[in-house]
């Protein structure tokens, strides 16, 4: 079956980076070697370029090959090499030897992917509070008299395809990217931008291959169809709605984006999600203690009655003490009163 191919190459200085020709780099005197487990090339990353994101290559048959290539290519110290199972991972150290590598795997029709780089990357913010109407043009032109590049808007919706009120904005990169945020009024409105709210943990999705870890713009594997698996785009699909779809990644009787897909599941569980700190432990008091036996609670009160006896015994000793001489000082008295009355005519 053919494989499709697009016209466009995955390089730093085209607009479209989008790919999905291949060509196996077996018969390739620049292709690596991949037999091994873990293979480290010796070339250090000591450049000063912005730092640029892993190049994943497959079918790789020379690594010692594709390594003098590359080296001559980019010079020395521009990137480091590391083996996994499936891929050749390749880190350039910046810029420069990003777009020189990918431009050289592009040129080989090399099946690899990668991601965009940060310094390609756009800058995305919310803008709340601006009438859903509002021309996009408009927007456009006023960031643009402020500093800020426009590269995309979108109106979002609600549920019910309704246009809301927020604008989902992005820019083009810049060292005074954070300086849209101290806007206030835009277009006679008082508007709140904002970053926008982080996605769900999960691992993208390639529509261009199916696997997991990367999207169709930086994907330079063959096309996979995402409902029967075979080696064309999805939009190329001729499968009779009726006949039983077939997963891409596993074989199974299903779609290759559907959920309970056993390798969906397997990516999903290698996000490190961020730990949520446990509620601190409420120490158990005493008196939730193992429950005691008759024996034991009959001796406790046995020595409670005791303990209150003793009280008692002395509280009356000690009363006894105060009284008697009262008693007998009162008696004094009551017979020299006597003694007194005797005594008058």
């Amino acid at each position: 079956m053919s494989t499709n191919k697009n016209t466009h190459k995955i390089g730093a200085n085209l607009p479209s980076p989008r790919i999905t020709s291949i060509r196996n780099l077996s018969n390739s005197s620049l292709s690596p070697n991949q037999n091994g487990d873990s293979t480290i090339s010796p070339h250090a990353v000591q450049d000063n370029d912005p730092p640029a994101p892993p190049i994943y290559i497959k079918n790789i048959a020379n690594y010692s090959a594709f390594d003098s290539t590359l080296t001559s290519i980019t010079g020395p110290n521009a990137f480091a090499c590391k083996s996994s199972a499936s891929h050749l991972i390749v880190q350039p150290s910046g810029r420069n030897s990003f777009n020189k590598i990918v431009s050289h795997l592009n040129e080989t029709d090399a099946s690899f992917h990668s991601c965009s780089p940060r310094f390609r990357r756009p800058y995305r913010v919310v803008i709340r509070n601006l009438h859903p109407s509002t021309l996009d043009t408009d927007i456009s032109s006023s960031l643009d008299e402020l500093g800020h590049h426009v590269k995309h808007i979108y109106n979002a919706k609600g549920k019910n395809k309704r246009p809301l009120p927020l604008f989902f904005v992005e820019i083009y990169s810049d060292e005074k990217n954070e300086d849209i945020h101290n806007i206030k009024p835009l277009l006679n409105t008082k508007v709140v931008i904002e970053k926008p709210h982080k996605k769900s943990y999960s691992r993208p999705q390639c529509h261009n291959c199916q696997e997991f870890g990367h999207t169709q713009n930086y994907c330079n594997h063959a096309s996979r169809c995402v409902k029967c698996g075979a080696e064309h785009h999805t939009d190329e699909c001729i499968k009779n709605p009726k006949s039983p779809a077939k997963c891409a990644l596993c074989s199974g009787d299903h779609t290759a984006n559907f959920r309970g897909c056993p390798v969906f599941k397997r990516a999903q569980k290698k996000i490190k999600r961020p730990s949520k700190s446990l509620p601190a432990k409420v120490p158990v008091s005493n008196h939730l203690s193992s429950p005691k036996s008759y024996a034991k609670a009959t001796r406790i009160q046995d020595s409670s009655s005791d303990h209150i006896s003793v009280i008692l015994s002395n509280f009356i000793t000690n009363f006894n003490s105060l009284i008697t001489p009262l008693i007998t000082l009162l008696s004094s008295v009551l017979n020299a009163l006597i003694s007194i009355a005797s005594l008058s005519p």
